[in-house]
């Protein structure tokens, strides 16, 4: 496996869903709802559309990583992408206002 193999990962999400998780992270319980979601990553629960496809590839997870291990990848994984995904909608909400007050002729202040 690529974490065996010391092989780096890299989580990409699609533009409509960084866009669902910059919505997420502005409500009011978004943050929660991302850590809560995170601490929640069950790889066993995962399904798929053909079943033979499902057992197969649970097989190869018991009988490699386990899914313990698997499980502790992704949220690795998925921490690094959403903590990126913050910091870039941090840049753009900062970017946003100092444009919105240098517009205005008001001075932007750090």
């Amino acid at each position: 496996t690529a974490s065996k193999l010391k092989i780096p990962v890299t989580v990409i999400l699609p533009p409509e869903e960084a866009e669902s998780l910059r919505d997420k992270i502005r409500n009011e319980h978004g943050i929660a709802d991302v850590v809560n979601a995170l601490s929640n990553i069950d790889a066993e629960k995962a399904e798929a559309t053909i079943p033979a496809d499902e057992e197969a590839v649970k097989k190869l997870i018991r009988d490699t990583a386990g899914f313990e291990v698997l499980n502790a990848v992704v949220k690795q994984n998925m921490q690094d992408c959403v903590k990126q995904q913050f910091g870039n909608f941090i840049k753009k909400e900062l970017s946003q206002r100092s444009c919105t007050a240098s517009s205005l002729g008001t001075p932007s202040s750090a």
